[in-house]
């Protein structure tokens, strides 16, 4: 429940592209390379976008169990 409300503070700041790749990388664990080829996106962007919402997350999450 924790993560998934840190997850739902979080979604409005990703857009659309980023949020779905995240969610297949995490939860679905396709590559990288998977998402950019469905996307038409360069694997690099979908690497820096996990990284970005996961850095996130993890904040959002340190604020929320402290």
């Amino acid at each position: 429940m924790l993560v998934q409300r840190a997850m739902d503070l979080i979604r409005p700041d990703f857009s659309e592209q980023n949020w779905a790749a995240f969610l297949k990388v995490t939860i679905d664990g396709q590559s990288a390379t998977e998402i950019a080829e469905e996307l038409g996106v360069n694997p690099q962007a979908i690497r820096q976008a996990n990284y970005r919402i996961r850095r996130r997350l993890r904040l959002v999450l340190q604020d929320l169990i402290e």
